[in-house]
């Protein structure tokens, strides 16, 4: 522990040696008092700390509001002028006494001003922050027709202000964390306490202690921190923009993280039909929320199915079509130079590619790219007879449906999976692809989000997985069944 000084001058020369350097840390020295003087000094960040609250209260009220020699006469010799201050010159709601100079950093940087005063070991840390912000506005990744059109922000307690104001319990707690050695982020844990699971509280809070990182830019990497798995693609934490959403966890015995700095809530644990689950369904009848959350099952289905459907069936089983049908198809084939299985992983490949300019070019340029890929570049390719006029339509019924799924990590999760099912159906036909579709349902019900299965409530909660090894058993059948599939 690296004390304070009762030197006010070393601890002036220490301060100025660690944080002096930069332009924007502002050390103000003055006297306290307007009769007899006591040597003090404050220091700031200039754009965190709030000039006007440390001009027009903290600096006047100790340099001309405090009168020493009244204070003298009122209680004697022996006085205590770092608790007279403190109780009786700042008007402040929030203070803090700090008796560690690495702890004075640490209050500094994180926006507030700290006082330090001759002959006194100890400091007061005053919250003063306030910097430049974003208002609060409709979220951008999650709409919904009928609700409230405010989100999250960048500011960490303008966050857990927006889920206090609709959680009104005094059991809904918020613990902070300041995580990352270089970045010092503050992170908010949230539950309601005698709601919340209490074993994956503790689990989520002991990996959180824990945690040894560098940098703490974002939510995203506390959620690959606390998911630990880095191979699977199906995430166990869901994030959210909209305050209603996660007070609606909250108080289903969830738990969430907000991070200084992410205008997203991180809700844990989440199970396989959380992410497609939106704040739709709480404004609408049930039967009307249950038939959209289907719709969007279906969506998914198809977004991860139709390509590896369409390449098995035309390869291997075309006695399924309409004779009708399969003449159409050929026909459109007949000046198409590829087989099927490179043309629909070709096609995938190019809308991935568009998807992905169309995402990181400019608002202004996004438009642009859509039409030029999906109008001129689709149109010419069919005229050229690169690619077959069904291929593209099969194409572009997986793009729609992949954006049906509301939760762009779990949409990740298909976009991945479906060159495995495309794989998978351009080489072994519908048994190679039903033998994907089994184990990836396998592998689902063998996760776990921190204890609870991941698959539930199709999954009772009694047959939660304990992260054991497979059995050997489980992988000599999934061998043989491989074997006879590439046999065949």
């Amino acid at each position: 522990m690296n004390e304070i000084s009762t030197n006010l001058k070393e601890n002036l020369s220490k301060i100025k040696s660690v944080l002096g350097k930069s332009n924007d840390i502002v050390i103000r020295e003055f006297t306290i008092g307007k009769d007899e003087r006591i040597e003090a000094f404050i220091i700031y960040i200039d754009g965190l700390s709030d000039d006007d609250t440390v001009n027009s209260i903290i600096l006047k009220s100790l340099m001309i509001d405090v009168r020493i020699a009244d204070i003298k006469l009122s209680n004697g010799k022996n006085i205590d002028w770092f608790d007279i201050i403190k109780r009786h010159s700042l008007a402040f709601g929030e203070i803090d006494e700090l008796s560690d100079i690495d702890k004075v950093y640490e209050s500094v940087l994180a926006g507030e001003t700290v006082l330090l005063i001759d002959s006194c070991n100890k400091a007061i840390s005053i919250d003063s922050k306030k910097w430049a912000q974003r208002g609060i506005e409709e979220p951008t990744t999650q709409n919904v027709i009928k609700g409230p059109k405010d989100g999250f922000t960048e500011t960490l307690r303008t966050n857990t202000a927006l889920l206090r104001r609709r959680v009104k319990n005094r059991n809904l707690i918020f613990e902070d964390y300041r995580l990352g050695e270089q970045s010092q982020t503050d992170v908010s844990l949230i539950y309601i306490k005698g709601i919340v699971d209490e074993d994956v509280l503790s689990v989520v809070k002991n990996k959180l202690q824990n945690m040894n990182i560098e940098f703490v830019v974002g939510s995203a990497i506390i959620e690959d921190y606390l998911q630990g798995d880095k191979v699977s693609p199906f995430p166990i934490i869901y994030s959210s923009e909209r305050p209603d959403f996660v007070a609606t966890a909250l108080m289903r015995g969830k738990l969430a993280i907000l991070v200084d700095g992410t205008p997203f809530a991180s809700i844990l644990p989440a199970v396989f039909t959380n992410f497609f689950q939106t704040t739709e369904e709480l404004y609408v009848r049930n039967y009307t929320g249950s038939f959209l959350m289907f719709i969007r099952f279906i969506s998914y289905i198809i977004a991860l199915l139709t390509p590896g459907v369409y390449c098995a069936i035309l390869t291997f089983h075309q006695e399924m079509l309409p004779t009708a049908l399969y003449i159409s198809i050929a026909a459109q084939r007949q000046r198409v130079p590829f087989p099927i299985a490179f043309e629909a992983f070709i096609l995938e490949l190019i809308f991935d590619i568009l998807r992905e300019a169309a995402v990181r070019m400019p608002r202004a340029v996004g438009p642009t790219i859509s039409i030029v890929g999906a109008l001129i570049l689709g149109q010419a390719s069919i005229e050229a007879g690169i690619f077959s006029p069904i291929l593209i339509i099969v194409v572009a019924i997986t793009a729609i449906a992949t954006y049906v799924c509301p939760s762009y990590i779990m949409a990740n999760a298909s976009r991945l999976l479906r060159y495995v099912m495309l794989a998978l159906g351009t080489t072994l036909g519908l048994p190679g692809l039903i033998s994907g579709i089994i184990v990836t349902i396998f592998y689902l019900c063998s996760i776990n989000s921190f204890g609870v299965p991941y698959m539930e409530p199709f999954v009772p909660k009694t047959m939660a997985p304990k992260n054991t090894p497979i059995d050997p058993k489980i992988k000599n059948i999934f061998k043989l069944i491989l074997k006879n599939l590439i046999k065949k």
